[in-house]
């Protein structure tokens, strides 16, 4: 069953004790780097391979109609004016790379 977004998983590990490949595709909140990697998800899906993404809450909307991929949605800060909002990106940034970091541990 995919993994939904909203129910958060501790690791890829934990779909991948399957045995079967899990390829993890990773893009930002933009459809210039979402749109390759849905199109990549769905030749691979295709094929037969398992898939799961990482995205932010901006591109999740590009991969919700994705059924058989594992999502999961990724802090991230984006381009913003003001010094409080660089200290907000800067946060999300470094909370983005720790659930990487834990997403492929």
């Amino acid at each position: 069953m995919p993994h939904s977004p909203s129910t958060p998983l501790a690791t890829l590990s934990d779909l991948s004790t399957r045995g079967d490949p899990l390829i993890l595709l990773c893009a930002g909140g933009t459809g210039g780097h979402a749109f390759p990697a849905r199109a990549l998800a769905e030749k691979l899906m295709s094929q037969g391979l398992r898939v799961a993404i990482a995205t932010d809450q901006r591109a999740m909307k590009y991969f919700d109609d994705l059924q058989d991929a594992h999502k999961f949605m990724i802090k991230s800060g984006g381009y913003i004016s003001g010094i409080t909002a660089k200290f907000k990106a800067a946060r999300d940034v470094v909370a983005g790379l720790i659930q990487s970091f834990k997403l492929i541990k």
